[in-house]
């Protein structure tokens, strides 16, 4: 009896990696990169993703680059190492890689054995060469196909060839389509995999949901099952709701009246109502209301940072739309509100002008002028024969 680790040859490592080879993770890399290729790696030119080679080695296309999904193992792992968060690991009792055809794996180890461990021979403390299992009478017996025996998990072809499941008793049998038992990672080629293990058909009134939580058409996933959708008091289907009725929390409701859930998720009934943010028509377009859709309100109105209407043009109140205020004695100041101006010590009006006998400050208020001891008028002119001075105010 002879324990042993063979060395790799680079050229093995390079091309189809030497069964029984003991490697580090650069060496498991080489030979998971090959069974990759083997069980069907992409070979076209791109992947559709935009990524250009298309990816592989269980990578996929993000944004054009190639990345390994979380959790997941790039390159795949090879029989019997598994994925476990992100990295392969080999399971208690394993040899990774696998075996040579004459070798048997004990205690993670392969040793070259003629007396037991082969087809038909006892098995050697339990175990026996890559493609056979221990059956009941102690004897190494073919594994993995269909209505074998489940192959032993330390096994480098894992339990059963691909498209079978170890079923109750031990033996592999057909998995993936309705009825059969759910295949690895309780996968299915048809259906789902329920409760019991086996694959059951799904996306139909009352079957439980698909992948993706879908089902058919006028259905909607609920609590893990599919019901019908769209109907007044019915869940809501991912276009909405039948007819007038408005997707309300989830359930499908009337819709458009005022308090009432907007129809369609977007508008209502009446255009003096707007469909707010909380998804219900709301009033609008009155003082203090909802600025109406399109953020607009009445005429005599301006709709306000804060999402309202609130009047607008008169002295004290908000600049009308453009900036304008409802009379000529009134002017629109930086701060968006509407001033008196023109008269003594308002405000200039809009084109720095003030009313008759008054004159337009730097300061920006209107001032008397004329008068002896005050501005000149414009045009430098000033009433009663006074004359303007160099310093723009009237004497004489």
């Amino acid at each position: 009896m002879r324990r042993h680790a063979l060395a790799c040859p680079l050229a093995l490592t390079l091309a189809v990696a030497a069964p029984g080879c003991l490697v580090d993770r650069t060496g498991l890399a080489g030979l998971d990169a090959t069974t990759a290729s083997r069980d069907g790696g992409a070979d076209a030119a791109t992947d559709g993703g935009g990524c250009t080679p298309a990816c592989a080695d269980g990578q996929t296309c993000v944004g054009g680059a190639c990345v390994c999904p979380a959790d997941a193992c790039c390159p795949p792992c090879s029989p019997p190492a598994r994925c476990e968060d992100g990295a392969c690991v080999c399971p208690e009792g394993a040899c990774c890689p696998a075996c040579a055809a004459e070798e048997v794996c004990l205690d993670g180890a392969c040793e070259t054995r003629t007396d037991c461990g082969a087809e038909t021979q006892p098995c050697c403390d339990g175990a026996c060469r890559t493609g056979l299992t221990c059956d009941a009478a102690d004897r190494c017996a073919p594994c993995g196909g269909d209505g074998e025996l489940c192959c032993a998990a330390t096994d480098g072809r894992g339990p059963c060839d691909d498209g079978l499941s170890c079923g109750g008793g031990g033996t592999c049998e057909p998995c993936g389509a309705v009825g059969q038992p759910c295949c690895a990672d309780r996968t299915c080629d048809v259906g789902v995999c329920d409760g019991t293990d086996r694959c059951a058909p799904c996306g139909g009134d009352g079957e439980p949901c698909c992948a993706g939580d879908s089902c058919g058409p006028d259905l909607v996933c609920s609590t893990g099952t599919c019901a019908p959708c769209g109907g007044d008091g019915e869940p809501c289907c991912t276009d909405g709701c039948d007819g007038s009725l408005g997707c309300d929390d989830g359930t499908c409701a009337d819709c458009g009246e005022g308090g009432e859930t907007c129809c369609g998720g977007t508008s209502c009934l009446a255009s003096d109502l707007v469909c707010h943010t909380d998804g219900h028509c709301r009033d609008c377009g009155g003082d203090g209301d909802y600025c109406c859709a399109g953020d607009t309100c009445p005429s005599g109105r301006v709709c306000h940072t804060d999402g309202r209407c609130r009047d607008c043009g008169s002295d004290g109140e908000l600049c009308c739309a453009g900036s304008t205020c409802a009379s000529s004695d009134l002017v629109c100041r930086s701060d968006g509100y509407c001033r008196d101006c023109g008269g003594e010590g308002e405000f200039c009006c809009a084109g720095s002008t003030c009313g008759s006998g008054r004159v337009c400050l730097s300061t920006g208020f209107c001032a008397d002028c004329g008068g002896t001891g005050q501005p000149c008028c414009a045009g430098r002119s000033c009433e009663g024969g006074r004359s303007c001075t160099a310093g723009g105010v009237c004497s004489g």
